[in-house]
C-alpha cells in the first residue's frame, strides 16, 4: 500500500471520521513497532472471520502523498529533523488515551532514531514519540509538531478504509504508511485475523532485543490466543510450539537474542 500513487489511494474528500485527533489519540495511528532497530519494513494481515457490513475496519494512510504535498521549504525542514520512537512513550500513550498500566521492557533500548521524512514519505507513530531534535541535537517542541504532522497525513484524501472479508490479505510498506483499527463492538459477530510483519534480512550492528520475549511467555501467550479463538487445547498447544520455535528462529535470523 506504501507505494500505490495518491489518486488511487484517495477516500472520500468530505469525511473525516478517520483524521488523527491528538485530544483523545484516536484513531491510533501508527506505523508498526517503530520503537525497533532495527525496524520492520513491512506488515501483512489475513482475515479467516469478520462480521461483515464494514465493522473493523483497518484504515491506512499514504504518508508519500502528504509529504509529497507538503510546502517544499516545509519538507526541506522536516528533513532536517529526527524524532526519538521509544516503547515507553507508546505505553504512556496508552494508558493517557486507553486508561491502561505503563509498562516498561526489559532489554529494550531507550529509543530509536528516524529522520522525520525519509525517501520522499513522512515516517510517523504518534503514540510512540518522545522527542524531535534537529541537526544540532537541540530538542524542539515535538507533541505540537508530531500532532498536526498526524492530522495531516489523515486528512481524508490520503485514507483508504479497507472493509474486510474473509480471504483477503493486506501487505504494507511500514516506512511509506501509517494505520490503524477501528474497533469492533462487544455486540458484534467473531473477527479472527493473521498478522506478522517482517524485519530487514539480517539484524547487523544496530540489532538490539527491543521485544525480548522468551519462548515460555511466547508459547503461554499464543496457547491462550488460540483457546480463545476456539481451537482445542491439543491444537493450540501444538500451534503454540510452532509459534515459539519461529520466534526463537526469526529472532537469531535477525541477530537478536
Amino acid at each position: 500500500l506504501g507505494d500505490v500513487y495518491k489518486r488511487q489511494f484517495q477516500g472520500r474528500a468530505d469525511d473525516t471520521t478517520w483524521q488523527y485527533d491528538a485530544e483523545t489519540g484516536k484513531p491510533s495511528w501508527h506505523t508498526d513497532q517503530s520503537f525497533r532497530s532495527p525496524r520492520p519494513l513491512a506488515s501483512a494481515m489475513y482475515c479467516l472471520e469478520t462480521p461483515g457490513d464494514g465493522v473493523g475496519q483497518t484504515v491506512f494512510c499514504s504518508t508519500v502523498a502528504a509529504c509529497e504535498d507538503l510546502p517544499a521549504r516545509i519538507r526541506s525542514r522536516l528533513a532536517k529533523l529526527r524524532a526519538a520512537h521509544s516503547y515507553e512513550q507508546l505505553s504512556a500513550s496508552f494508558q493517557r488515551f486507553a486508561g491502561g498500566t505503563a509498562k516498561t521492557l526489559s532489554g529494550a533500548r531507550k529509543e530509536a532514531l528516524y529522520h522525520l521524512v525519509e525517501d520522499g514519505a513522512l515516517y510517523l507513530a504518534p503514540h510512540a514519540i518522545s522527542e524531535v531534535v534537529d541537526e544540532t541535537g537541540k530538542e524542539i517542541a515535538a507533541s505540537e509538531l508530531v500532532d498536526a504532522l498526524a492530522a495531516w497525513c489523515t486528512r481524508p484524501e490520503y485514507v483508504h478504509a479497507h472493509a474486510w472479508e474473509p480471504g483477503d490479505i493486506v501487505v504494507w510498506n511500514n516506512l511509506r504508511t501509517m494505520h490503524a483499527a477501528t474497533g469492533v463492538p462487544e455486540s458484534a459477530a467473531k473477527r479472527r485475523m493473521w498478522r506478522t510483519t517482517a524485519l530487514p534480512r539480517g539484524g547487523g550492528a544496530e540489532a538490539d532485543a527491543t521485544v525480548s520475549v522468551r519462548a515460555s511467555e511466547a508459547r503461554a501467550v499464543a496457547t491462550a490466543a488460540l483457546e480463545r479463538s476456539g481451537s482445542s487445547r491439543p491444537q493450540a498447544s501444538a500451534a503454540a510450539d510452532a509459534f515459539a520455535q519461529a520466534e526463537i528462529d526469526g529472532r537469531a535470523a535477525h541477530g537478536l537474542r
